[in-house]
């Protein structure tokens, strides 16, 4: 995916039916010391992610968080949004070097999840504590074949992400430029890019 993508965990709860992460468990990508890993990231953006980060052990997450600012890199945590995230905030927003959170939205899609209504409400509940805390966070957005995102902006209301990061599941580059499209227009103040990493 990215050369700056730190993957601290195998799996992920939310079931996404095209995820290759869904699963039950928690189960460790890497093994040895967290600093080895970020240490060989050549950007100086470290984006810690999975399967579902906030589903590992808690230590191991900050482990790799730490490891990041022992390291002098920059970290952002992706995550799919359906873990609440208001007992990790405030920590994770003393620490040096955090760049914010990377909330995805497979997980609000009834087309990606069948228990996309569930996740909305503690997705949503994430989104507000980002925007009271003052935690920059993006949205990435992956377009596949008939895939509306209504769901996503009517949660996203009045809150402006710090950018948005686009993707295509199946080669679906006229369905890409449609979302860009339609994101420039409604939000044009906000950062578009395209890839999983920013």
């Amino acid at each position: 995916m990215s050369e700056n993508l730190v993957l601290v965990n195998g799996s992920c709860n939310a079931r996404c039916c095209h995820c290759p992460y869904a699963s039950n468990s928690a189960t460790a990508c890497l093994s040895g010391e967290p600093l080895s890993y970020i240490e060989n990231v050549r950007s100086d953006l470290v984006i810690l992610s999975g399967g579902e980060p906030f589903e590992s052990r808690i230590d191991t997450l900050f482990n790799y968080m730490k490891a990041c600012v022992s390291a002098g890199k920059y970290f952002r945590v992706a995550t799919g949004g359906h873990v609440r995230l208001h007992p990790y905030l405030p920590y994770m927003k003393s620490m040096p070097r955090f760049a914010g959170i990377q909330l995805g939205t497979d997980v609000l899609l009834p087309e990606r999840n069948a228990n996309s209504l569930r996740h909305r409400a503690i997705w949503r509940e994430n989104l507000s504590q980002l925007n009271d805390l003052n935690i920059g966070f993006g949205i990435t957005m992956t377009v596949d074949n008939d895939v509306e995102f209504e769901p996503v902006f009517d949660l996203l209301g009045d809150v402006r992400p710090d950018f948005f990061l686009t993707n295509t599941m199946n080669d679906g580059a006229e369905d890409l430029e449609k979302l860009r499209s339609s994101l420039k227009l409604r939000y044009p103040e906000v950062k578009i890019e395209t890839g999983y990493t920013a």
